[in-house]
């Protein structure tokens, strides 16, 4: 890691925002990777908060060849908006075709049309939660907790996106009809050029969505229930306590949700402090229809923690398996009917510190990687988690920030006695579980069962946690000189 120790000290010194024109900012850029066909590509990311209003915002990741002021130079060049909603992505449903994605990916890359299309783009933009941005003012964001007492926080388009599409989804797994899910995709769409707007307009620029089309498995409306409705839309506020500490959690809405395995049944939370001053946003995905109270609901098969990754979910970026181990569990708990709860933590990318540190961290990564000889003889190539605990460490601070107390607060109101097997192998994860008094069985890291598609820095990351290279306290990375 000696090799890296510039790269580090790069990276510290890479995070001054700048003003590229009244209303953006540019808050940070790295190196982007992703894999497509087996085939990989690099481009640049590079983190955008873009002001519609003088107290409205958006922070987009914006991905293309040589960053946004290079297409200065172009005439018309073509903005290629992600206008997924997050849950699809999140879940990692298979709602939208997302080959769709990656065809913007390699048009940014190689310049030439999308397949089957007759659009071409140069920059692709994917919104990015205010949750994952980061801990501090100087990384662009509010992380992992929204405070309501900093500007532009009370601008909370991601839950209220996601409450508005839990209704459509109900009317469209109850009667087979689309069109709400039609509607649904169109305000979303309308929200985000709104917000993409000042961009275009600084480069001169044209808008392209890029998902126009639903892609819903066959599904049998009769799934649900008759006579029953797993969706609730008013806003049901519960008191938790946890110890000395005492929280105000709000269920958003919980709604039914097709994904290309099967039906599943979400919660959206809001994790609120003693001081209702911050809140974190925590989505709960079932694979049976419990409701909070039965008597059901003491007992799960399965259940696991699973902390937001939002460069890999939404952007598709290649250091991580984290959309895989999600998908793999939802599948595997649909087929074999096992009653799986997952408390997604989706404020908690980059193990707490947010995707602006993250960039940092995969900056350093790729810069020392791309130096090492192909064939593995010269040097030593190093994953992600080393990577992230050169940075932190070099700041004297722990590689990972992340605390589980807004699970805890919604599994204290699941009121769960007992688990056959816990879906992790995260020690932090485990004792968390265990000291809210839950019993479980047993506990099982979720493996790949076929990586081949993993890329070489996901394998990389993957060898550095499980063969204890970085693993220290509870799991935690820990840098080893």
């Amino acid at each position: 890691m000696k090799q890296a120790e510039q790269y580090v000290r790069d990276a510290l010194s890479g995070l001054e925002s700048r003003e590229l024109h009244p209303g953006i900012a540019l808050l940070e850029s790295h190196q982007f990777r992703t894999t497509v066909d087996h085939v990989t590509y690099d481009l640049v990311a590079e983190m955008l908060r873009i002001y519609s209003t003088d107290t409205q915002s958006m922070v987009f990741r914006a991905i293309s060849r040589n960053g946004i002021e290079s297409l200065l130079l172009k005439k018309k060049p073509r903005i290629a908006l992600d206008n997924r909603p997050n849950i699809e992505a999140e879940v990692n449903s298979g709602g939208y075709d997302q080959n769709i994605l990656s065809d913007a990916y390699i048009s940014a890359y190689c310049g030439r049309f999308l397949r089957g299309t007759e659009s071409e783009a140069d920059v692709i933009l994917t919104p990015v939660r205010e949750g994952a941005m980061g801990p501090t003012d100087s990384a662009g964001g509010y992380g992992p907790f929204t405070s309501t007492t900093q500007r532009y926080a009370e601008h909370n388009w991601d839950l209220e996106e996601e409450k508005l599409g839990g209704g459509a989804w109900e009317q469209f797994l109850r009667s087979g009809d689309i069109k709400p899910l039609y509607d649904f995709r169109d305000e979303i769409t309308r929200h985000h050029e709104e917000f993409a707007l000042p961009l275009a307009t600084f480069l001169q620029a044209e808008i392209q969505t890029l998902f126009t089309d639903l892609h819903i498995e066959p599904f049998s409306p009769s799934t649900l229930e008759e006579g029953s409705s797993f969706l609730e839309t008013e806003t049901i506020e519960h008191k938790v306590s946890l110890g000395h500490e005492h929280f105000s959690v709000d269920q958003i809405i919980a709604y039914p949700y097709s994904t290309k395995n099967g039906i599943v049944y979400i919660r959206l939370f809001r994790v609120w402090d003693e001081a209702h001053a911050t809140y974190e946003v925590v989505r709960t995905i079932q694979t049976e229809p419990k409701k909070i109270g039965d008597p059901s609901m003491k007992n799960f098969d399965s259940l696991r923690l699973d902390s937001g990754c939002h460069d890999g979910m939404h952007s598709l970026d290649c250091h991580c398996d984290c959309p895989e181990q999600l998908e793999q569990v939802i599948k595997e708990s649909l087929l074999m009917r096992d009653d799986t709860l997952i408390v997604q933590l989706t404020d908690h990318e980059g193990k707490g510190w947010g995707t602006i540190w993250k960039g940092r961290t995969l900056d350093i990564m790729r810069r020392h990687n791309d130096e090492q000889d192909p064939t593995g003889q010269e040097g030593v190539r190093i994953g992600n988690p080393i990577a992230a605990a050169a940075l932190y460490g070099a700041l004297g601070v722990p590689p990972d920030r992340r605390d589980y107390h807004a699970a805890q607060a919604v599994l204290k109101i699941f009121n769960i006695k007992h688990v056959s097997r816990l879906l992790m192998g995260n020690q932090d994860k485990i004792q968390a579980i265990a000291s809210l008094g839950i019993h479980f069985q047993l506990t099982e890291a979720v493996t790949i069962h076929s990586d081949d598609h993993l890329g070489d820095e996901a394998r990389q990351g993957l060898e550095e946690k499980h063969n204890g290279v970085v693993s220290g306290l509870y799991g935690k990375v820990l840098y080893r000189e």
